[in-house]
């Protein structure tokens, strides 16, 4: 992530960032292949259901929470490095 630090007083900063995917594809990845192993999707066994079907289903809530991770870790090392 990439990130600027700009102090409006003595209390406030503001912090602007940018997440790059790219280098983390292969730990969303990894997500969605333990969903896929005990995901129920009508039609198919546990763990046997198509990653396509599962992408479909859980991508977006997967992104999303993967997402906020990587915001959430990315903020406290931004504050660590400014204490």
């Amino acid at each position: 992530m990439t990130q600027a630090v700009e102090k409006i007083n003595d209390i406030e900063r503001k912090v602007k960032g940018k997440i790059i995917i790219a280098p983390l594809e292969n730990e969303i990845k990894q997500r969605f292949i333990q969903v896929s192993k005990n995901a129920k999707i009508q039609g198919f066994r546990p763990g046997k259901a198509p990653m396509s079907i599962i992408e479909k289903q859980y991508g977006p809530i997967l992104d999303l929470k993967f997402i906020q991770e990587q915001l959430k870790i990315s903020l406290v090392r931004s504050f660590r490095k400014i204490n």
